[in-house]
């Protein structure tokens, strides 16, 4: 998940100015957008969570996510092209769920420096999202690069599934 919000922040309007051939102005607004629902999304889905759910909450933001991305691989249509924007910001809304997640999982003495480390292993295997979506949007295209972002959001959903049928949800 932080690989694909890192990926997403680090070149989401190169994709849109490259792939879509909007202006700069055009693709700053839709990363903007993106920003703003997050903005608004996130203690919404993390206080959310607490009623529906943890793993239900994130399942349902990596999908949406995952189909936000496979639109933006659609051109010529710019309703199409929105549409993917705000399901991209909805599913990258998922920080407040995750934090809730974790907070669940640490005892109250190990919140500090629980989350913490787990906070810094997560944007540490996340930052190599710029490197791998920069790398493979060169080597094959952006198409490549986007449906390798929604794919990863898929398996994850999947793997919240079956945690789920294992009765290991959270």
């Amino acid at each position: 998940s932080y690989f694909t919000y890192t990926a997403t922040a680090s070149f989401f309007p190169t994709f849109l100015v490259e792939f879509h051939g909007l202006s700069t102005t055009a693709a700053s607004v839709g990363f903007a957008a993106i920003y703003l629902l997050r903005s608004v999304l996130v203690p919404v889905f993390g206080r959310s969570s607490d009623r529906f759910g943890r793993d239900p909450l994130l399942a349902g933001c990596f999908a949406v996510g995952a189909g936000g991305y496979l639109l933006l691989l659609v051109r010529g249509f710019p309703s199409t092209l929105v549409v993917g924007v705000v399901l991209l910001g909805a599913g990258l809304s998922f920080g407040g769920v995750i934090t809730s997640r974790f907070m669940d999982d640490l005892a109250d003495e190990e919140r500090g420096q629980g989350y913490g480390f787990a906070n810094t292993v997560a944007n540490v295997v996340g930052s190599t999202g710029s490197v791998v979506v920069g790398g493979i949007s060169t080597a094959v295209g952006w198409p490549a690069a986007i449906a390798l972002l929604s794919g990863l959001l898929g398996v994850t959903v999947v793997a919240l599934v079956v945690n789920s049928l294992f009765g290991n949800a959270g």
